[in-house]
């Protein structure tokens, strides 16, 4: 046993302290240290920080960051963010400040990178914000347009539905189309009825967020009437979000 490994004999701590999680062996290449479960009655309990010191001082001299984490818990071999499976990171443009927003990974290591992930967090918010202020506009546009009715806008999630006053609402599938413009709205999408005046019956009923859509009612869940439901999406020109409610 090597010496700095040999300051960690002894410690005592319960499966779930966060120890185990940072400096469960091994710690360090080609070390052979091992845990045993005790009796808790006869081994008194390790204090937490003081385990914790004797941690850092035995990994201290690893790569940093290397060993400081539990394989069994992690279900890998090495931590995603270490300096061995990543060479290049002193050339990285991200580490250099090159690199905007748009940046997005091209390998499984670099998108381990805390910068890189980072830039594509901040990247799908400046996103998602764009998306609701382009509805927002939308809502105000529409709002005012005699043609338009049931207009709403959530500014939480940038949900937007709104129906043209030429849309056609069937006697039975009229319910249909209204319970999906709903549930999309509700979940921030943009679901707008298009005006079906003049139109016949080869037309889509409207857009789900700027994609020609089509809704197909079922009554059950049979294969059979799912495969109608898509049937009948595919034969409406243009259709490329088809939805069937069952």
């Amino acid at each position: 046993m090597r010496e700095e490994h040999a300051a960690l004999h002894g410690v005592t701590l319960p499966p779930s302290d966060s120890f185990w999680a940072e400096y469960y062996p091994p710690n360090g290449w080609n070390c052979r240290c091992t845990v045993v479960q005790v009796r808790k009655s006869k081994y008194p309990v390790t204090p937490h920080d003081e385990a914790m010191a004797l941690g850092e001082a035995a990994t201290g001299k690893a790569p940093k960051g290397i060993f400081h984490f539990n394989p069994r818990i992690e279900q890998k071999t090495f931590p995603d963010y270490n300096p061995y499976t990543i060479k290049r990171c002193r050339d990285c443009d991200v580490a250099k400040g090159k690199v905007g927003l748009a940046y997005v990974a091209e390998s499984d290591q670099c998108a381990a990178c805390k910068l890189v992930r980072q830039c594509y967090t901040d990247r799908m918010d400046l996103l998602e914000q764009k998306r609701i202020e382009e509805n927002r506009k939308l809502y105000e546009k529409l709002s005012k347009d005699k043609d338009y009715t049931n207009v709403e806008f959530n500014p939480q999630n940038g949900g937007l539905k709104a129906v043209h006053i030429g849309h056609n609402f069937a006697k039975v599938g009229g319910k249909y189309e209204k319970e999906v413009m709903n549930i999309g709205y509700n979940n921030g999408h943009k679901v707008i009825l298009r005006d079906e005046r003049g139109n016949d019956s080869k037309h889509i009923e409207g857009t789900w967020d700027d994609q020609p859509m089509e809704v197909s009612g079922k009554n059950g869940k049979s294969t059979n009437n799912i495969n109608k439901g898509l049937i009948h999406c595919a034969e409406k020109p243009g259709c490329k979000v088809a939805i069937i409610y069952i």
